[in-house]
């Protein structure tokens, strides 16, 4: 198949996100592109998020005094993501609670072993340490170097067959990361629009670009696997996926890779063809050039399964050294940056490795992208 089918492939699933948006645009408002988010609410959701509290609150699953349970930001990514129907984002939180109390989810993530959370860091998507114009971290996550047996042990953890065990995979020591250090490390970032609403998202880069469709069928359970628990368990954490380097398959392919989304991720996809020229263009709409990786046309020294190359004023905010980021789980504790897990021989990490100080110099916020 010629790159002319890949292009066409392309614009076959941009076609379907361009409906899906029109879509939601028609329930809700396309004014503010962050309505529904804290401090951008209207009317209909305001309500929605006090009737959606009060459920809560009857069953005994939400509190606000001396801190709330659950804070603002997190109970209207339930609601974003069950179209601000307080009965289905009940419905999603209460099973997602559940799952997090039955797998001991924070405690998995905290005295995760600290190579094994670094050797799974690696084989899913990696954040760079850089954000998009918007304030959104961003990742990427490049397919071609993975493979079913590299895979096999970060899903399922040796215990696919035993149903009893209680651990989860890998990869949610991964969306954790994102929860409890990502998101909260850059909202409290002073040099990023709309400082009034916590991110609460980020933004993936896909690269598929060398990955054969025989690679991608043995694959497409942990890839799909992985989607699932994104959207069943982290709703509305993804701000937006760009495919990039799209071989001419993937309007083969694209019909079972769409069930893996609701239809409000499926919006925020955009697929590119292996051209680098436009991938290069559609990154800077996105992204500043010196925040886009070398390998993409900017001028980033980071590569795909490196730590963290941070931006200057996550540096000068948090007090960081450059090469002094450790590996494993990493969280936020109000200002603090602490790196927790367990070593080898079982002995467990706690250290501080930056405070939030703001920035000595303060930068003016840049203005709000389009």
């Amino acid at each position: 198949m010629s790159g002319q089918t890949a292009t066409q492939a392309a614009s076959i699933v941009n076609e379907e996100k361009a409906s899906l948006q029109a879509t939601s645009s028609n329930n809700s408002s396309h004014q503010d592109p962050l309505s529904g988010h804290v401090g951008h609410l209207n009317e209909e959701q305001k309500q929605a998020m006090q009737a959606f509290k009060a459920l809560l609150f009857a069953q005994g699953l939400y509190k606000e005094d001396p801190k709330p349970t659950h804070d603002e930001a997190t109970l209207l990514r339930y609601l974003r993501a069950r179209k601000w129907e307080p009965q289905a984002a009940l419905k999603q939180l209460k099973e997602a609670d559940h799952w997090r109390r039955t797998h001991h989810v924070d405690e998995f993530f905290w005295t995760h072993e600290i190579q094994s959370y670094e050797d799974a860091r690696r084989v899913y998507p990696c954040w760079t340490g850089r954000r998009t114009k918007k304030g959104v971290p961003y990742y990427i996550y490049k397919v071609a170097h993975l493979d079913k047996k590299t895979m096999n042990k970060h899903t399922d953890n040796g215990h696919h067959h035993k149903k009893h065990d209680k651990r989860p995979p890998s990869v949610v020591a991964l969306y954790e990361s994102l929860l409890q250090l990502v998101m909260p490390m850059v909202t409290k970032l002073e040099d990023r629009p709309h400082r009034e609403t916590p991110i609460t998202a980020s933004c993936n880069i896909v690269d598929i670009s060398g990955v054969s469709l025989m690679q991608f069928f043995s694959l497409r359970g942990h890839l799909g696997d992985a989607s699932a628990l994104a959207t069943a368990r982290y709703p509305e954490t993804l701000d937006s996926i760009l495919v990039i380097g799209a071989p001419p398959y993937v309007e083969t392919v694209w019909g079972f890779i769409s069930q893996w989304f609701d239809a409000n991720t499926r919006a925020k996809i955009s697929i590119l063809s292996n051209d680098k020229e436009a991938t290069y263009r559609r990154l800077t709409e996105l992204i500043d050039p010196e925040h886009i990786p070398t390998e993409y046309g900017g001028t980033l020294n980071w590569n795909f399964g490196d730590l963290p190359n941070f931006d200057p004023a996550i540096m000068e905010s948090y007090g960081l050294q450059e090469g002094k980021w450790p590996i494993g789980p990493i969280r936020m504790e109000g200002d603090e940056i602490v790196a927790l897990g367990t070593y080898a021989d079982g002995k467990p990490r706690r250290e501080v490795v930056g405070t939030f100080k703001g920035t000595t110099t303060r930068q003016q916020a840049p203005p709000t992208p389009p």
